[in-house]
């Protein structure tokens, strides 16, 4: 087949920031193409895919159209030609404006090409409804996947869920949902199939000689509940490592740093396949304290793969990942519920981990789902 996959044109896929959906873009086109089928990801213009994915990548550079980071760019620019109120105000509308213009070419160009190209369907891994109107109307067959909790996703997003449930209007769109927790959610919207996330499990070993620490792997943000972690490290005196993307520096600096100390708390920045096998497999544990509406938790099914448990808050897909006694602990965010899990997590057993992700998600599964999804859709 000849598929298109349509991603968002201001957040770069690169190798190793790969974190929640730009990682479902990398692995599933790589897994498309794996089986014989000729896939073009309209992308950033600094994004990096696997060998043998076509890429269509934006002229526009990342923060010339990142609308949710454009008060880094204005703050300059009103600095540099302001001169009054009006002024500030005026540059700001016109910042804005134009990265929204950028973001509407940007999809319609691609939808434009996805049709004359004859292409046999496209997958929108996006939450911006300027791609996800033109979805619902394109000629060519689409597949829409939610990836997050619509409540998490702005009210514009709540807005096109209500279009679409109460209007009902006639589309060319199927949808997706990535967890069980994520499908009953969008259930009083729209009805959608159930496609749970995956990894490549090849860079994942299992790891029986484990160390004494925990780690905590994702993004660097106030509601993955880094804090938690490293309290619970201070607390009763259990190293800590920290790995992942700052995605909110305030809090890193303000929240985290002073007690980053190096040797019962380090971090490590971002990190690779090979990397995170590293970590994550000689870790006793991961945790995983988001207050966040998860909508699958990859990071869990990496640190499953290694045979190392977690030990995670219960919030969203979660539930659906971490078993109570055989693949980790769900706790309250309480420090003495937490210690209690991590006393018992020795009964964990690694080899019951590691067939937990083999079974349920690994990457030729979900490639296979999709693949027969595709083919349903297509005829």
């Amino acid at each position: 087949m000849k598929i298109a996959i349509i991603f968002k044109p201001y957040w770069p896929i690169q190798v190793p920031n790969l974190g929640g959906m730009s990682n479902f873009v990398y692995f599933l086109s790589k897994g498309l193409v794996g089986q014989g089928h000729d896939v073009t990801v309209f992308c950033s213009k600094n994004s990096t895919l696997p060998p043998k994915v076509k890429t269509d990548k934006n002229k526009i550079v990342e923060e010339k159209i990142d609308v949710y980071r454009a008060y880094n760019n204005f703050y300059h620019q009103v600095d540099k030609e302001a001169k009054s109120l009006k002024d500030a105000v005026n540059l700001s509308f016109g910042e804005l404006s134009q990265r929204f213009d950028y973001k509407i070419e940007n999809y319609l160009q691609a939808f434009s090409k996805i049709y004359s190209d004859k292409f046999d369907l496209v997958h929108v891994v996006t939450h911006d409804i300027l791609a996800l109107y033109p979805a619902l109307f394109s000629p060519v067959p689409s597949v829409i996947s939610f990836h997050g909790h619509y409540q998490m996703l702005g009210p514009d997003f709540v807005r096109w869920l209500k279009f679409l449930s109460s209007v009902k209007p006639k589309h060319n769109s199927t949808f997706v949902s990535v967890s069980k927790y994520i499908k009953r959610e969008y259930g009083q919207f729209v009805n959608s199939s159930l496609i749970y996330n995956s990894i490549d499990i090849t860079p994942y070993k299992l790891n029986l000689a484990k160390q004494d620490y925990i780690v905590y792997l994702g993004r660097i943000e106030s509601k993955k509940g880094v804090d938690f972690a490293i309290n619970f490290s201070k607390k009763y005196k259990i190293p800590l490592v920290i790995a992942g993307n700052i995605v909110d520096r305030h809090y890193f600096n303000h929240h985290l740093k002073k007690d980053i100390d190096g040797q019962l708390i380090r971090y490590i920045g971002p990190v690779n396949e090979p990397q995170k096998n590293e970590v994550l497999g000689k870790a006793k544990c991961m945790f995983m304290p988001s207050s966040y509406k998860e909508a699958f938790g990859r990071v869990v099914i990496e640190s499953l793969a290694c045979g190392t448990p977690v030990i995670a808050l219960r919030n969203g897909a979660l539930r659906e990942l971490v078993i109570n006694n055989k693949t980790g602990f769900l706790i309250r965010r309480d420090l003495k519920q937490a210690k209690q899990a991590f006393d018992k997590i020795d009964k964990i057993d690694p080899h019951y981990c590691r067939k937990f992700v083999e079974r349920d998600f690994n990457l030729p599964r979900m490639i296979k789902q999709y693949e027969d999804l595709y083919k349903k859709i297509k005829k």
